[in-house]
């Protein structure tokens, strides 16, 4: 059996074919591999669908909280741009457009809007990085399944030789054992013969009762 193994390279870890145990991890890798390249694709989509708005002159209202997303600063950079908007809201309603401080918040809101749209651009360009490497993983764990997969049908002959030794492998040992259990009896029944028992001497016959001494204790019950 051993030297079978050996020849066909048919070796066990933890009681399975390395090809078997390799097949089954190959298995989990890409299930695990397949589920992070679709959440990088979702967050991917995100982020563009968040650059076409902005590019499209909306605002933008959400941040997703993934790997890839975008920075702390980005946050400030939007709750200033708010603020911004806010005051030139409040200033064109009294004043008009016209109005210097009006006109500077104008400025400093374009400038907030492009510097928000930079960074993102810069976060999908990160998501779009982070979806290829997730799927560029599951591709070649797929590749590597595949290929493992048709190692293993085509060892299947070598696999159904090799239990049909390691069966006859177990009966003979069987048999070897019930040979080392019987001999061992057979051994055992020859060095002690039950036949050379002699009797030293007879039992003898007590007189009386040992047990209970009746005067101690008719004399402990007068006390």
């Amino acid at each position: 059996v051993q030297e079978f193994r050996s020849k066909n390279n048919l070796m066990q870890a933890r009681g399975n074919l390395l090809t078997e145990q390799q097949q089954s991890e190959l298995a989990s890798e890409l299930v695990a591999a397949a589920a992070d390249a679709a959440e990088a694709s979702a967050q991917l989509e995100s982020m563009e669908s968040l650059l076409e708005r902005a590019a499209n002159g909306e605002d933008i209202v959400t941040v997703p909280l993934a790997e890839g997303s975008l920075r702390s600063n980005v946050e400030e950079l939007r709750r200033e741009y708010f603020d911004a908007r806010l005051r030139y809201r409040r200033l064109i309603e009294q004043y008009g457009e016209d109005h210097p401080q009006a006109q500077g918040l104008k400025g400093s809101i374009e400038d907030l809007r492009q510097a928000i749209q930079l960074e993102l651009e810069q976060a999908t360009e990160a998501a779009r990085v982070a979806y290829n490497v997730a799927r560029s993983r599951e591709e070649s764990l797929r590749t590597n399944l595949d290929t493992a997969t048709d190692t293993t049908n085509a060892g299947d002959a070598l696999r159904g030789r090799l239990q049909q030794l390691e069966a006859i492998s177990e009966t003979y040992s069987q048999v070897y054992r019930d040979y080392l259990s019987r001999l061992e009896v057979t051994l055992q029944q020859q060095g002690f013969p039950i036949a050379s028992v002699k009797v030293i001497s007879q039992a003898e016959v007590p007189d009386g009762a040992s047990s209970p001494q009746k005067k101690a204790m008719l004399l402990s019950g007068m006390l």
